[in-house]
């Protein structure tokens, strides 16, 4: 994840078997990714959520997991970082502290790199990362 100077991003990613056609059929999924920055709170958060098109038209299934995450451009080392399962797309992680895990992450001052890892999490769930900066 690249960050701006706001500390935000955004993107998309696309998800199908890799080798047939059955995409054609509707088998495949596509992930939104935002990123945002909260300067009262210094919390940075990334939303990873199915888009509105997969969820309407798109059917796909995996066991893929996420493995890591990496972002680049955080400003300092972070303090802890918290990954939730979101069960719905506005539930923030500090609703329910249960429902938010500390993972593990590597930061690099010279580069600005912090490395989110060992997450494990269902490539298809709904989740937020919150970095605490």
């Amino acid at each position: 994840v690249g960050l701006d100077d706001a500390l935000s991003a955004s993107g998309m990613l696309y998800l199908d078997d890799g080798h047939s056609f059955r995409y054609t059929e509707g088998e495949y999924a596509v992930r939104e990714f935002t990123a945002t920055y909260d300067a009262r709170s210094s919390l940075l958060t990334l939303k990873s959520l199915a888009s509105a098109a997969s969820r309407d038209e798109a059917s796909y299934a995996t066991a893929e997991r996420s493995e890591r995450v990496v972002f680049y451009g955080v400003p300092r080392r972070p303090s802890m970082v918290r990954l939730a399962v979101l069960t719905s797309p506005s539930t923030p992680p500090s609703a329910d502290p249960s429902l938010a895990m500390s993972v593990p992450f590597e930061y690099d001052d010279v580069t600005k790199r912090l490395l989110v890892h060992k997450l494990t999490t269902p490539i298809l769930d709904d989740v937020m990362l919150a970095v605490h900066l």
